[in-house]
């Protein structure tokens, strides 16, 4: 085994400091928009969440 894939992941939002969830919701937030971070290729669930606004959900697909 070569070990895991690593891509890059970059989280923008038009509200700056929403929190970025990224496949496990219950595991807290990873950061804040702006987020950027080396991130295991492959498909990913990303949610974006601050309060007063709209949450959002994408689903998003890594790869190097």
């Amino acid at each position: 085994s070569q070990g895991q894939f690593l891509g890059f992941l970059r989280v923008v939002s038009s509200v700056p400091g929403a929190s970025v969830f990224v496949d496990k919701k219950d595991e807290g937030a990873l950061g804040k928009t702006p987020f950027q971070n080396a991130t295991p290729t492959g498909p990913h669930h990303i949610w974006i969440e601050k309060p007063g606004y709209k949450p959002i959900e994408r689903d998003a697909l890594v790869w190097s």
